[in-house]
């Protein structure tokens, strides 16, 4: 049977049910915090468990719930026409027969507003957020994103996508990991970032702070938080299915017995005995199985990709009532051709040859009783090792440079080995890392590819360099002189750029009042009106842009102007008026043009600072014409009266 699992925190498993699968169905088992009796004498194909609440989905693609309801998450939605079902900390959401999402509870995150469409053939949710995988292979997320869970990685690639806590995690079409999200917790992301390697990984669930994955063998790994052991897998665990609760998980074995271990103060882990569990979930501190009383079988291989020719080692189990003296048919390219049957037949090897697999076993016992299993594009076996290349979002740019690398390299490689400023040595073993350029200059990038899929069945390795690849610029500073800094009105001033490293365009505001004035490098520009006047320039090219401001650099005045000083002057330049006199002599001085007049109006008059040989209270290098218009002193401070 094909399974699609996608585990949650308080979800924790999501399953998509096909019609082949619903013969696969039995009674409910409940234990831990929670205990439902009524459900005894139901039928159901699947479970769910949330926060101190739990869902089923029925034969007939029926959703019960039973549990906790302040927030409506067991007011499950009516009709019969669902196949997948996710239970979140307080929400909850499934998917029609049709392909479009219903989600229920609480919504203080928006985490019922699901998506529209009808092309969704998977959900997850979590603690106020939810995923999807879409049909194209694609993931979508709503809901709380405060540590960017909801912020899905991009691409086509994805068959499973699981919600836990404050993350993410998905199982991509070549076996491979990734996961996103808790960005405000550096240590959790430490540690759930601390991923296993390898493209062998076949199932995933994520529970509240830690992730769980099966490899193709059974093999289960555990990473993340580890307050309640619940990444402390049993020496010598193998399972064909897993659910991680919030601190704990339970799995099923080949033979359909069930394990437990983590977190277990309310009994979570107790789990019952038997051999007929087909399905199982986990809340936060209760646990579910589907009990199955007929027939079942279940597959594993101890690799599912490499290269030609691929020895592939299956191991079978079986699981239900009479399950201990089996018959097995084994199809291994699913053609209808049986390859290798017989009585406890239940761990062949079989030879590949290049090309996707898919690969179907059938079994039956003393009694009749029938079960088959289907693993639909199981084997995946390549004629040639991998294939390296690589590329950059960004190739140029100005320090400090941030570059994504993308791994292109062809046929699954397992292991990256980067050097990323040709210095020989290894910066990264990410296969899609990122990389800060601190210092200018070109840098040359290679990449090291290889992979290696076990005992007899080759590895292979390749490298590719790009010379001088990245390029890593410093940024642009913004300067600029003038010919003059005073002028009357109508005069011509030379403005010459300074800027340094490789401006390629200029925009000049020469009255900082927000309107471009020139676009020249080295422009000319007359003022029509007197004043201070500050000048802006903006410069930059297609890496950076700088900006230098220089206030009150120009003093412009009128030709054959007066300017009149008051000590009750409104001191605002040019000076031009009794109302905007300056206050002292110098200021007037400072900004006034050879011959012009400077009208001094009643008051004392003096300055320290400008005395030329002890003889001057003021000083000016041009002629000028002083008038005083009343009782004027100048007060020499006891040098000149």
């Amino acid at each position: 049977m094909k399974k699609y699992l996608f585990m949650t925190f308080v979800a924790l498993i999501t399953c998509f049910i096909s019609n082949a699968e619903n013969e696969n169905s039995g009674l409910i088992n409940e234990w831990g915090k929670m205990s439902t009796d009524w459900l005894t004498n139901k039928i159901y194909v699947t479970v769910s468990a949330g926060k101190n609440y739990s869902l089923a989905l029925t034969t007939n693609g029926v959703i019960v719930g039973w549990g906790d309801n302040d927030d409506g998450q067991t007011d499950t939605p009516e009709g019969s026409n669902y196949f997948v079902i996710s239970a979140g900390n307080r929400h909850a959401a499934a998917i029609r027969n049709n392909g479009s999402i219903v989600a229920w509870g609480n919504n203080e995150e928006g985490a019922t507003n699901a998506p529209p469409g009808n092309d969704f053939v998977n959900i997850s949710s979590g603690i106020d957020f939810s995923l999807a995988i879409k049909n194209d292979g694609s993931i979508v997320g709503w809901g709380a994103n405060g540590d960017g869970q909801t912020d899905v990685p991009e691409g086509y690639d994805f068959k499973k996508a699981t919600a836990g806590g404050s993350f993410g995690l998905a199982l991509k079409i070549d076996g491979s990991l990734v996961i996103w999200g808790s960005e405000n917790d550096p240590d959790l992301y430490d540690a759930l970032t601390n991923m296993p390697s390898g493209n062998d990984f076949i199932d995933i669930d994520a529970g509240y702070d830690h992730c769980i994955a099966i490899r193709s063998d059974g093999t289960p790994v555990a990473w993340g938080g580890n307050d309640f052991g619940q990444t402390d897998i049993p020496v010598g665990t193998i399972l064909y299915e897993v659910a991680a609760g919030a601190w704990h998980n339970i799995g099923i074995k080949l033979d359909g017995t069930l394990i437990g271990w983590g977190a277990n103060s309310k009994g979570q882990t107790d789990c019952p005995q038997g051999n007929t569990f087909l399905k199982v979930g986990a809340g936060r501190q209760h646990s579910l199985a589907v009990n199955f009383s007929g027939l079942s079988a279940q597959i594993l291989a101890d690799k599912t990709i490499g290269l030609y020719t691929l020895p592939v080692q299956f191991l079978a189990g079986t699981s239900g009532t009479n399950a201990n003296n089996i018959y097995y048919s084994w199809d291994f390219e699913d053609d209808g051709i049986i390859d290798i049957e017989g009585w406890g037949v239940n761990s062949p090897t079989n030879f590949y040859t290049n090309g996707i697999y898919s690969v179907r076993l059938s079994v039956s016992n003393e009694e009749n009783d029938t079960a088959y299993n289907l693993k639909e594009n199981y084997i995946n076996v390549m004629n040639q090792g991998v294939d390296a290349d690589f590329y950059a979002n960004a190739i140029t740019g100005v320090i400090p440079f941030s570059v994504q690398f993308n791994d292109l390299s062809a046929n699954v490689p397992q292991y990256w080995s980067w050097d990323f400023d040709n210095n020989d040595s290894i910066d990264s073993t990410a296969p899609n890392p990122s990389y800060t350029y601190s210092s200018t200059g070109t840098f040359s990038v290679s990449l090291l590819v290889s992979n290696n899929f076990g005992a007899g069945s080759g590895s292979s390795f390749d490298s590719i360099t790009k010379q001088n690849y990245i390029v890593a610029v410093p940024a642009i500073s913004a300067l600029f002189s003038v010919d003059k800094t005073k002028a009357s009105t109508g005069e011509t001033i030379n403005f010459t750029d300074l800027s340094i490293n490789g401006p390629n365009y200029w925009k000049w505001d020469f009255n900082n009042d927000g309107t471009i004035d020139s676009t020249n490098q080295n422009p000319s520009f007359a003022y029509s009106t007197s004043g201070y006047k500050t000048v802006k320039l903006i410069c930059g090219n297609e890496f950076s842009v700088a900006t230098n401001t220089q206030f009150n650099l120009i003093t412009i005045t009128t030709t054959n102007h007066s300017l009149y000083v008051w000590k009750s002057g409104g001191s605002v330049p040019p000076f031009d008026s009794w109302l905007t006199a300056a206050t002292n002599i110098q200021d007037a001085i400072n900004i006034s043009l050879p011959g012009a007049e400077i009208l001094i109006s009643n008051g004392v008059y003096s300055s320290e600072g400008y005395s030329a040989e002890g003889t001057n209270v003021f000083s000016s290098k041009h002629k000028l014409k002083f008038t005083g218009c009343g009782n004027v002193t100048i007060d020499g401070k006891n040098i000149m009266r």
